[in-house]
């Protein structure tokens, strides 16, 4: 993890972060989290997978 600390010490904040484009959520609406995703029950061993 050493080796990522220089890498990050690079990172600069975007002065223009406020003018960046937002998502554009008309038409947008809200579901039940069932409508888009599965239940799944069963589990693996990661021995096994």
């Amino acid at each position: 993890m050493t080796a990522a600390l220089p890498a990050l010490a690079k990172l600069k904040p975007n002065p223009a972060w406020a003018s960046l484009p937002l998502f554009d959520r008309t038409g947008w609406k809200g579901v039940a989290f069932g409508e888009f995703a599965e239940s799944i029950g069963e589990r693996a061993e990661p021995k096994a997978a």
